[in-house]
């Protein structure tokens, strides 16, 4: 692990100088969940690769608002979930396996349905199915995957490509409308580097945060970091600017 003193902007160099013929997996989430950055993958995953070793991808924040090609990247595993800009609930989670590693990777925690035939309900060492089954695990939560279904099928209607072109202007604004009321920014001003959240932070951000949940407004709060506020399609400047204005006016006021 790679650790860094500034809480935007990691240090991806010193992390490529680290990754050698000795590492087998470099693990990176494509997004950061706290700053919003968004981490040079090209550079990183040609490292990686370079060295022999694979490129695990955390997904998680940038799927959904970001538009991402598995192929064009070249990662080689990547994990997703359908809460955050999928707009899912919880409970309901993918991963991508680049289809030649299928047949070498052995995952270690198995579940019934990873078994070649699992309705045979074979006793002894499990033999893994050939292809991306071996990774399912247990019984998965029909419910949580019927409401995931919905989400994603809104969010494709509407267009990644086109959830990123407003994501980019609208988290613009929010950066812009902070630094007017004198709020710190601890996201990439870049929009190019960041993903779709911007966080805000100021003395008392977590009280804050309290009372913005209270009064209607969607954030939530990460230490270090701030509030974070993450516009989708459905959200309009007005909300933008409300939601910095009434950040602004509890800082004033003490709270």
């Amino acid at each position: 692990m790679i650790r860094g003193d500034d809480p935007v902007h990691p240090p991806v160099e010193q992390l490529i100088d680290r990754i050698s013929p000795r590492t087998r997996v470099v693990a990176l989430s494509h997004v950061f969940y706290g700053s919003s950055y968004r981490i040079p993958l090209e550079a990183l995953v040609r490292r990686a690769h370079e060295c022999g070793a694979l490129v695990f991808l955390d997904a998680f924040q940038s799927v959904g608002v970001l538009p991402f090609d598995v192929h064009e990247a070249d990662v080689d595993v990547l994990f997703g979930a359908c809460l955050k800009w999928l707009c899912g609930g919880p409970g309901a989670a993918f991963a991508y396996v680049k289809p030649s590693l299928i047949p070498q990777l052995r995952p270690a925690d198995t579940g019934w349905l990873s078994h070649r035939e699992p309705f045979a309900f074979a006793d002894g060492p499990i033999d893994l199915a050939d292809d991306a089954y071996r990774f399912l695990g247990g019984t998965p939560s029909i419910p949580a995957l019927y409401a995931a279904r919905e989400g994603v099928r809104i969010v494709s209607q509407v267009g990644v490509d086109a959830i990123r072109q407003k994501s980019r202007r609208q988290t613009s604004l929010l950066i812009a409308l902070a630094l007017e009321d004198g709020l710190t920014i601890n996201t990439p001003h870049d929009p190019d580097q960041r993903g779709g959240t911007v966080a805000v932070d100021c003395p008392h951000a977590s009280a804050i945060a309290d009372a913005l949940i209270q009064r209607g407004f969607l954030v939530d709060y990460r230490p270090g970091i701030g509030i974070r506020i993450a516009p989708h399609f459905y959200n309009s400047d007005a909300e933008c600017e409300a939601v910095t204005r009434e950040i602004a006016s509890l800082r004033d006021e003490g709270i």
